[in-house]
């Protein structure tokens, strides 16, 4: 007879022991801190950090009017430095080309660097208050101090982060400014022991560049002999710190600086900046990143409207210039406004 087939017996599988827990993997780079720096400024700034007689004591220490304070918005203090008795650490904000903080530099009196910029920001420039409607001069100023020094001798600038900083949100600022406003980059005379002379160099590149990039005539000039920056003669030429004071310096200085003013070459190959600039050129297309470099001569239309086109554009693409009914319109202190011609 046949044999049955055994039925099929399913085995209990036996207990295993439960998976360890498995560790997070370590973040292969540092989590971004996003920083509130319109927030952060405005607390520096505040009744508690920054009260009517800190305001004297960095006005004293600056050797400025304080009556300059007020047309520089956003300026602070974080505390004393622990060393001078008066002493004022001081904040000065850094904005973009539109006028949000982007970054803070703090100046300690007694401390080396005497500088210091806070993490996490991005450098900018320092913008004071503008009747931009009638602004018919303004200087472009290495750094804050001088800025403010302006400020109280009743003449409009706006100043750079050193010698050579952020030319492309120059452009865009003064880009936005009435077409017939003089612009004129003032340098120093801070000549090395080597004869190499970073305050002059700097403010004929940063002329040079804004020649190209508004493709309008951007001048260069430096303080009068005898003083390192604006804000010495300033000091060296007044009898005191009252305002009518240093608004008649500053008329002084205003003659002075523009009657030094200086043009800068765009078109001579023999200049260093273009030398350099040429042995950049990418030998397939011609041309480097910058648009400064490029060919835009009328009969290479192309290169022609490539050029402009990146001049009209913020550092993260949003577009400066708009056509809308038949009419232009640039994008300045945080809206729209009319222009006559581009």
């Amino acid at each position: 007879s046949r044999r049955r087939p055994a039925p099929h017996v399913r085995l209990p599988l036996p207990s295993l022991p439960p998976a360890p827990p498995v560790a997070p993997a370590e973040p292969t780079t540092a989590p971004k801190l996003e920083i509130d720096w319109a927030e952060r400024c405005a607390r520096f700034a505040d009744d508690e950090h920054f009260p009517p007689e800190r305001q004297s004591q960095l006005a004293e220490q600056l050797g400025v009017p304080v009556e300059a304070i007020a047309e520089l918005p956003g300026v602070g203090a974080n505390g004393y430095d622990g060393i001078g008795e008066n002493d004022v650490n001081a904040i000065f904000p850094e904005r973009d080309q539109f006028g949000a903080v982007i970054g803070l530099t703090e100046r300690r009196p007694n401390s080396k660097p005497k500088h210091y910029f806070h993490p996490g920001g991005s450098r900018g420039l320092t913008i004071p208050r503008f009747a931009l409607d009638s602004l018919k001069l303004v200087f472009v100023v290495e750094g804050a101090t001088d800025t403010l020094a302006l400020c109280g001798a009743g003449i409009e600038a706006i100043g750079r982060p050193g010698a050579e900083g952020k030319t492309q949100l120059l452009a865009a600022w003064l880009g936005g400014l009435p077409s017939d406003t003089e612009i004129i980059v003032v340098g120093e005379n801070d000549e090395k022991a080597d004869g190499k002379t970073p305050g002059r160099d700097g403010a004929i590149k940063v002329a040079r560049e804004l020649t190209r990039a508004l493709g309008r005539e951007v001048r260069w000039t430096l303080p009068p002999v005898g003083s390192k920056d604006v804000r010495e003669w300033l000091q060296t030429n007044t009898s005191s710190r009252e305002l009518t004071e240093w608004h008649r310096a500053g008329k002084e200085l205003r003659e002075a600086l523009v009657a030094a003013a200086n043009s800068v070459l765009i078109d001579d190959p023999t200049t260093t900046d273009q030398v350099d600039q040429s042995a950049k050129l990418d030998e397939d297309n011609g041309r480097t990143d910058d648009p400064a470099t490029w060919d835009c001569t009328p009969d290479n239309p192309l290169r022609l409207a490539e050029g402009f086109l990146a001049t009209q554009a913020g550092p993260n693409g949003e577009l400066l210039l708009r056509y809308w009914r038949s009419e232009y319109y640039r994008w300045f202190g945080g809206a729209y406004r009319h222009v006559e011609e581009v």
